[in-house]
């Protein structure tokens, strides 16, 4: 998903002669919230995992 989101900054800044650094920030910001995403649901999986067993 990551290597998706450079190929589509890649086309964009090609096409326009100084990009829109929106759409990096965009990019960024939208791969850091899936990361945060992803830890904070495995540490609920894992707690609750742990007070199981």
């Amino acid at each position: 998903m990551i290597e998706a989101l450079g190929d589509l900054l890649r086309r964009r800044r090609r096409g326009s002669a100084t990009g829109d650094p929106r759409l990096f920030s965009f990019a960024r910001g939208l791969a850091l919230g899936a990361l945060v995403g992803a830890a904070i649901a495995g540490s609920t999986v894992w707690s609750r995992r742990r007070r199981r067993g």
